[in-house]
């Protein structure tokens, strides 16, 4: 439940420091590494983790607020850069 181990959960809450937030949210993107797709793919790859990291958000958001927000925060940055990627996919169709 939650995607987050709970140790985890009650440091970023009980630290309740942006930077360790900051750098939380930094790690979760970086550990992703390179992705790959067709050219024509777009972003249904960040859209599922959006969907996955909202669900964790609504799953410890009565608990760890904080770590529900970024959480959010992580989905919210997926959900961008999906529309990126779909907005790329289009603009390669457009072009071949």
């Amino acid at each position: 439940m939650g995607g987050v181990a709970i140790g985890v959960r009650e440091v970023i809450e009980t630290i309740g420091s942006r930077e360790l937030e900051n750098g939380f949210y930094v790690g979760r993107i970086n550990a992703r590494g390179i992705t790959t797709r067709g050219p024509y793919d777009g972003g249904d790859q960040e859209r599922a983790l959006a969907a996955t990291y909202r669900l964790w958000a609504r799953q410890v958001k009565s608990q760890w607020s904080r770590t529900a927000r970024v959480l959010q925060q992580l989905a919210d940055s997926y959900e961008w850069d999906a529309r990126r990627q779909d907005a790329e996919a289009e603009r390669d169709a457009n072009a071949g």
